[in-house]
């Protein structure tokens, strides 16, 4: 899991499905499925999308716009970002930054990852 952590957070262009991380570590879908709710609560593609949008958010944190946050989270259209962020986070990137920031669950132990 802290691999393909890793990759998310580090190259949030990749867009790599349950199938492809599974073949990669060869496993089956279903057990990485299964390990990764175990390990996080959330299924996979829940759990690789929160990893994909944490450098957008500490970009939102520092004060970038929504449009630059969604380049940075790999994203083609900002509508695109602006979407996934709220499913993931229940609010949008432009509000969170406004008001949220700083003050929510997003940045425990688990997702306080170094800067480059």
């Amino acid at each position: 899991m802290r691999d393909i952590a890793f990759q998310l957070v580090y190259n949030p262009g990749c867009a790599k499905t349950l199938a492809e991380w599974a073949a990669v570590f060869a496993v089956g879908e279903k057990t990485l499925a299964r390990i990764t709710l175990k390990e996080t609560g959330m299924s996979f593609a829940r759990w690789a999308m929160h990893f994909r949008l944490l450098p957008a958010m500490r970009a939102l944190f520092d004060g970038v716009s929504v449009e630059e946050a969604a380049g940075i989270a790999g994203f083609q259209t900002t509508a695109a970002f602006i979407n996934a962020f709220t499913r993931v986070f229940g609010v949008t990137p432009g509000k969170w930054r406004d008001t949220e920031q700083g003050n929510g669950p997003w940045l425990t132990p688990a997702t306080n990852l170094p800067r480059d």
